[in-house]
């Protein structure tokens, strides 16, 4: 009787292994998207509220923020 030694994998186990890594690279890219969505929106949200602080400040003194000329007079 011969005892073989069956050395490396069968490629059942290497498929298994490329599926977890194909998965986990995945989520990976997955969550990078899902983090530059919020920075973006944040950026976006920022621009709307500064437009609108600067809308609401021409109504108040009839002169757009840092261009005031009589900004001494308030």
């Amino acid at each position: 009787m011969l005892n073989r030694i069956n050395k490396g994998f069968s490629l059942v186990e290497l498929s298994i292994a490329l599926v977890i890594i194909g998965i986990i690279s995945a989520s990976i890219v997955g969550g990078r998207q899902v983090s530059n969505q919020s920075k973006l929106r944040v950026v976006i949200s920022e621009f709307i509220m500064i437009d609108t602080q600067s809308a609401a400040f021409y109504g108040v003194f009839k002169a757009r923020p840092g261009d005031m000329t009589n900004a001494y007079d308030f």
